[in-house]
C-alpha cells in the first residue's frame, strides 16, 4: 500500500511538473497552431482520455460488483470527453461515424450508455452500499475530484468575454493537466480494486472462522449428550 501511495504521489508530481514546464515553454507561441481545433494539444488530450478508458476497463472483470460500475462510468466518461474534444465532423471518416460521433447522434449514443449503466447500477445498489465509504475515500476518487477541479478552472478561460490567444492556450494546457490527472485516477483504480478484493477476502475468512467455531461447539455439545451417565458406586 505504501508503494502504491508513493507511485501515485510521484505520478501526480510529475504531471504537475510537466504541465508547468509545458505551459512556460509554449507561452511564446502565439500563432494558434498549438491549440487549434484538432491540433497537438487537443490530440494529446484525446490520447490521455483514450488511455484512461483502457485503464478503467482493465480491472473491471476482477473488480467487486460495487466498484465495477464506477470503473464502467469512468470509461464512459472518458468516451464522453473524447467526443467533446474531438471534432468528428472535421475528420476524414465515414459519414456514419460522423453521424454517431457528433450532434444529435452523439447525444443519443452517450445518453443511452449512461441510462443503461444507471439502470444496472440501481439494480446492484445494495452491493454498492457495502463499499461506498471505501470507494468514496479511495485515491481514485480523490484524483477524480482533483481532475474535476482542474478542468473547472480551465473552463474559466473558455467563458471569458474578451478571449485572447493566451487564454485559449492556457485553457488547453490546463485541460491537458486535468486529463493527465484523470488518467492517474484510472491507473489508481486498479489498486482500489485490489484493496476492495483483499477486504472482501478478509471478511470471508473471518466468517468462515466463525462458522468453523460454531460447528466445533455444536460437535462438542452433541458428544456430551452421547456420553452415557456414570453408574453410582454401591
Amino acid at each position: 500500500m505504501d508503494n502504491t501511495r508513493s507511485s501515485i504521489r510521484a505520478g501526480f508530481a510529475l504531471v504537475c511538473m510537466v504541465g508547468f514546464i509545458f505551459l512556460t515553454a509554449t507561452i511564446p507561441f502565439q500563432d494558434g497552431s498549438l491549440y487549434a481545433e484538432n491540433g497537438p494539444l487537443e490530440n494529446l488530450q484525446v490520447l490521455l482520455l483514450f488511455l484512461s478508458a483502457i485503464a478503467f476497463l482493465i480491472p473491471v472483470s476482477k473488480a467487486p460488483i460495487s466498484l465495477k460500475y464506477v470503473l464502467l462510468a469512468g470509461a464512459l466518461l472518458s468516451c464522453s470527453f473524447i467526443l467533446r474534444e474531438l471534432d468528428v465532423e472535421n475528420l476524414n471518416v465515414p459519414k456514419w461515424v460522423v453521424s454517431i460521433g457528433s450532434g444529435v447522434g452523439r447525444n443519443i449514443v452517450l445518453g443511452s450508455g449512461w441510462i443503461a449503466l444507471g439502470v444496472l447500477a440501481i439494480k446492484s445498489i445494495s452491493a454498492f452500499k457495502e463499499n461506498f465509504r471505501d470507494i468514496l475515500l479511495s485515491r481514485t476518487m480523490l484524483l477524480l475530484v482533483i481532475a474535476g477541479v482542474i478542468l473547472l478552472f480551465g473552463a474559466l478561460f473558455d467563458h471569458k468575454d474578451n478571449k485572447t490567444s493566451l487564454d485559449e492556450l492556457a485553457e488547453e494546457v490546463i485541460e491537458v493537466l486535468g486529463y493527465a490527472t484523470f488518467f492517474l485516477a484510472a491507473l489508481a483504480s486498479r489498486f482500489t480494486a485490489h484493496s476492495l478484493l483483499a477486504k472482501e477476502d478478509e471478511v470471508q475468512k473471518r466468517l468462515e472462522r466463525i462458522d468453523s467455531s460454531e460447528q466445533v461447539r455444536k460437535d462438542v455439545a452433541e458428544n456430551q449428550l452421547d456420553v452415557p451417565a456414570a453408574r453410582p458406586f454401591l
